[in-house]
């Protein structure tokens, strides 16, 4: 398992890591695993509960992304003009393509918490 930051989204706006699988474990086509941040607290979760679980998932084969939403944590604020809502859902439909393309994912789990589940 191997942890590598990404910058992404439509103006690279968007900070995540990816929990990435190795060996044999790399080639399976399991879902990808979704985090968004919660709230204030950014992408590691609360008490650094995103960074365990993301680990946890990666050494059981699937690719996992904890990532800050737009204008939280880390990430940029997007010059979207659209509530916090509708951008967020934007930047999780992001999240979905960079995974699509650099992982080939097709599938997706979402995990959230808290205002993390609203998006």
């Amino acid at each position: 398992m191997i942890d590598q930051p990404l910058v992404f989204g439509s103006a690279n706006h968007l900070i995540g890591v990816a929990s990435i699988p190795t060996g044999d474990l790399a080639q399976n086509q399991l879902p990808a695993v979704v985090m968004a941040n919660i709230g204030v607290n950014h992408r590691v979760g609360p008490s650094r509960l995103y960074v365990e679980l993301s680990r946890e998932l990666a050494s059981s084969g699937l690719v996992a992304l904890r990532f800050d939403l737009s204008g939280l944590g880390d990430s940029a604020l997007s010059t979207d003009t659209r509530v916090d809502g509708e951008r967020w859902v934007s930047d999780c439909q992001a999240a979905m393509d960079l995974l699509t393309q650099r992982f080939h994912r097709t599938s997706f789990i979402f995990i959230g918490l808290c205002s993390g589940v609203d998006t």
